[in-house]
């Protein structure tokens, strides 16, 4: 039972864990976010290509 306390490699991988999983929140927020502007921008552009008035 006293090497089950003493032994911290689960500990070592469970830490990682948690840290591959904030990475991933966070990567998938940033990408949320700023995929809606950048779907807006495109639409903007596209809409001024196709027959929007320039310098607007």
């Amino acid at each position: 039972m006293r090497r089950f306390l003493v032994d911290d490699r689960g500990v070592t991988a469970v830490e990682y864990g948690l840290i591959t999983v904030a990475v991933v929140l966070i990567a998938l927020i940033m990408i949320e976010a700023t995929g809606d502007a950048i779907a807006t921008m495109a639409n903007d552009v596209r809409s001024h290509l196709v027959g929007g008035t320039p310098g607007s």
